[in-house]
Formats: C-alpha cells, sequence, structure tokens
C-alpha cells in the first residue's frame, strides 16, 4: 500500500471578504464561492503542480442578483470540463441558475433562469391567507440575514 502524503500547494487570499458558500465546479476542478460582500468569485486550477490558478470575479449587477443577502445554497451541475451549471439561492427567496464556462484560458458566466419563489407563490395563491403567509416570511428571512 502507498503512503500517499499531504502538502501545501498555496493560500489563496480575498482580501476584506468573508466567504459564504462554495461549490466545486469544471469536474472538481475549480471552486465558486460567494462572499458576504455580494462579491462571486470563480478559481480554476490550470496545474496542480506547480499550483497554477486562474481566477476571477463575476460582475453580478450584469445578471441583477439580489444585493445585501444571504447565499443560502450553491448546487452545481457539470456539463463537461469546461462548463457548469450553478444554482444559487438566496435569503430573500430568489433562485438564480448560471452557466459558467472557460475557454482559451478566460471564464464567462452567463444567467440561465432567475426567479423569486415567494414571489411565485404569492402570485399563483388564490388564497389570501396563505399570500399573507409568504409576503410575511419574505420579511422574516430577508430581516434576520441583515
Amino acid at each position: 500500500m502507498k503512503d500517499n502524503k499531504f502538502k501545501s500547494i498555496g493560500k489563496v487570499n480575498l482580501p476584506e471578504n468573508e466567504i459564504n458558500c462554495f461549490g466545486l465546479i469544471f469536474n472538481s476542478q475549480g471552486i465558486v464561492l460567494t462572499t458576504l460582500q455580494d462579491r462571486l468569485f470563480v478559481f480554476d486550477v490550470q496545474n496542480w503542480e506547480v499550483l497554477n490558478i486562474l481566477f476571477t470575479e463575476i460582475e453580478t449587477s450584469l445578471f441583477n442578483l439580489p444585493k445585501n443577502q444571504f447565499y443560502k445554497s450553491i448546487d452545481t451541475k457539470n456539463i463537461n470540463p469546461n462548463k457548469t451549471l450553478v444554482l444559487f439561492t438566496f435569503s430573500d427567496g430568489t433562485v438564480a441558475l448560471l452557466s459558467f464556462e472557460k475557454d482559451n484560458g478566460k471564464i464567462t458566466a452567463n444567467l440561465i433562469d432567475k426567479f423569486n419563489m415567494f414571489e411565485y407563490h404569492i402570485s399563483k395563491s388564490d388564497d389570501t391567507n396563505i399570500s399573507d403567509l409568504y409576503k410575511s416570511l419574505i420579511k422574516i428571512r430577508v430581516n434576520r440575514y441583515k
């Protein structure tokens, strides 16, 4: 049996940012992470030895993602080694599906769909009590994470 040893290959530093959520992308060769400061970063390992990482910040305002909201979760689905679908959920009920793709040393992101689950349920409900319940949930969830 071969005894494999772990070794440090580097440290990624995001000054003045607190990491909130992360997920593996590009067949576990990359990381997408969010911060409490409403920033979204993508890291892609180009070479493990010597460590070489492609790093970029994704401009969230292009996708009109919620500001000052807590990212509740990140779920990923790898399409191939160069493309991953990433589903973000936010504390205010917003759900956003983005596609991340790498091509020739460049990472691009595209918004596929975005909606708010609470607003969807409010608009579909004929019962005013249910509508009021979802409106109250929005207030509770948004204020809880501020």
